[in-house]
């Protein structure tokens, strides 16, 4: 049985502006990871959490929660209810919308959109429009969480539809469009459609339009 229960926080970590920025006042911002917090019980001088960094004009809204060592670059848009994990980078003019989640260490490059689930580790190219998930495999759920499993990689201009899934670490080429509720466990070459499950069709044999909505 357990005999207290540590009320105590440990602290947030620091907080780097650019000239411009809004933060809601709801937000919060440099929020330890899962080992600084278990530093911090084993011994409270040891929590140390690393700053983050919101760059200029960026505008961070309600109930936003990033994690430490997260740098958010500048004219970026968080909207509400967005989690931020520790140890990312995220370039500039990017847009994340409500409650999208952006798990550990991912890279995002310039001009993203993120409305979806994106991985830990994953990288993401420049003007990314990512509405789906991009998630791991979990092949030997035995091994220890996040560990052990190659991260998935998008090129510049990938649009991952409402509802599909990139699973597990393949590679999508630029340019390729994945439709609503599609799978994709392979990797996809540049400039191709991918529908159902791990069907390529070349962008120039596409029978229909495709449109890429542009936000802001």
């Amino acid at each position: 049985m357990t005999e207290f229960v540590t009320r105590a926080r440990p602290p947030d970590g620091q907080v780097s502006m650019g000239a411009g920025a809004f933060v809601a006042e709801s937000a919060r911002l440099a929020v330890p990871s899962e080992v600084t917090i278990r530093s911090w019980l084993l011994n409270p001088e040891l929590a140390d959490p690393q700053p983050v960094t919101i760059g200029a004009n960026s505008i961070v809204l309600d109930d936003v929660v990033i994690q430490e060592g997260t740098t958010i670059g500048s004219d970026c848009f968080i909207n509400r209810a967005v989690h931020v994990g520790f140890g990312c980078q995220i370039g500039n003019a990017c847009r994340a919308e409500y409650r999208a989640e952006i798990c550990d260490r991912v890279t995002i490059a310039d001009g993203c959109v993120i409305g979806g689930f994106v991985c830990d580790g994953a990288t993401l190219g420049e003007e990314c429009v990512i509405v789906g998930s991009l998630v791991h495999s979990v092949h030997e759920p035995d091994l220890p969480w996040g560990q052990y499993e190659a991260n998935p990689v998008l090129e510049q201009r990938v649009f991952v539809g409402r509802g599909a899934v990139v699973v597990g670490g393949v590679r999508v080429g630029a340019g390729a469009y994945i439709c609503a509720n599609a799978t994709v466990t392979r990797d996809v070459p540049a400039d191709h459609v991918v529908i159902n499950t791990n069907e390529f069709v070349p962008i120039d044999e596409w029978p229909g339009e495709l449109t890429r909505k542009r936000w802001g």
